[in-house]
């Protein structure tokens, strides 16, 4: 979890890797499990979430790779009914430039 300070309350992000041998053993046999060559199907799904955003490097306990980052207090008040107002889907112009990553 990551804390981005200056802003009136921290906001805090759950970054999940995009590719981790982890989360490969884990889905291994689901559906949600990496094909050859494609990407992650967690990837897709967790970046329709409003807010989530890719992330270019981050280390997961030595690991390196690309991640998504998702807005964690708006993520929970959403999930539990106690949001004040709906998340809303990020819109290209406020995504990093370069498509994917």
């Amino acid at each position: 979890m990551i804390e981005q300070r200056g802003t009136p309350a921290p906001l805090r992000w759950l970054l999940v890797a995009n590719t981790h041998p982890g989360l490969a053993q884990i889905f291994a046999g689901s559906h949600w499990a990496a094909q050859s060559a494609a990407p992650a199907s967690w990837i897709e799904v967790l970046r329709r979430i409003p807010g989530a955003c890719p992330v270019a490097f981050h280390r997961f306990a030595g690991y390196g790779c690309r991640a998504t980052k998702l807005p964690l207090d708006h993520l929970l008040a959403e999930l539990s009914g106690t949001s004040p107002k709906p998340m809303r889907r990020s819109t290209p112009a406020e995504r990093p430039a370069g498509g994917r990553q």
